[in-house]
């Protein structure tokens, strides 16, 4: 099986209930950053960091991997100066 392919399977899969032992600091962390990441709680914060990391471990060429998501976060910034840009005219 493809590791990408390991990905998509996991994804289609029901969610189930575990326990997750953390350090404080990491949930002051967690609830910290969930709105920024658009989050609406602490699973689907953890949720899109493990996906994340999981994808960077699968990933043939991690570069291309990353390159992908910095481009898709860079795009996303120029989007929002643009509607900002473009409200205020």
């Amino acid at each position: 099986m493809i590791r990408s392919d390991i990905l998509k399977e996991l994804q289609n899969k029901n969610k189930k209930r575990t326990a997750v032992w953390l350090y404080p600091e990491t949930f002051e962390k967690i609830d910290l950053l969930l709105k920024e990441d658009n989050c609406n709680n602490r699973s689907e914060f953890i949720e899109k960091a493990l996906t994340f990391y999981m994808g960077y471990l699968v990933s043939n060429q991690t570069t291309d991997y990353l390159s992908k998501i910095l481009l898709g976060a860079i795009q996303g910034t120029l989007r929002e100066t643009e509607n900002r840009q473009s409200a205020k005219q």
